[in-house]
């Protein structure tokens, strides 16, 4: 994790790109998603839309920090980025039951 804090954007671009397209669980949760939004009832530009507003979201929280803080960015984004390092395991199982139950949900409802 220390080395990627040294990435240029470009490398960084690259890098999530990779480790986005080789990971099964992401492409799992991007299908569910992609399942979701594509049942419900409004127009394709608007699904396409709100998919990419979701999908961006987890980036755009902090580079926005990062424009509206400037030099402050840094000491404001370290703490929860050092809490997620430590927590990282407990923060993808609550996240991963969460979507789990959902989908699961979801499963039930329409077999229903």
């Amino acid at each position: 994790m220390s080395a990627l804090d040294g990435f240029t954007a470009v490398k960084a671009l690259g890098m999530g790109a990779v480790l986005s397209s080789v990971n099964p669980k992401n492409l799992v949760l991007l299908l569910a998603g992609v399942a979701s939004i594509s049942a419900s009832s409004i127009s394709g530009t608007q699904q396409a839309i709100v998919l990419i507003a979701l999908a961006s979201l987890s980036i755009a929280v902090p580079v926005g920090a990062c424009f509206a803080l400037g030099d402050r960015a840094e000491a404001t984004l370290m703490p929860t980025k050092d809490w997620l390092a430590r927590n990282n395991g407990a923060v993808m199982a609550v996240i991963l039951v969460v979507f789990g139950a959902k989908l699961l949900g979801d499963g039930i409802q329409i077999l229903s």
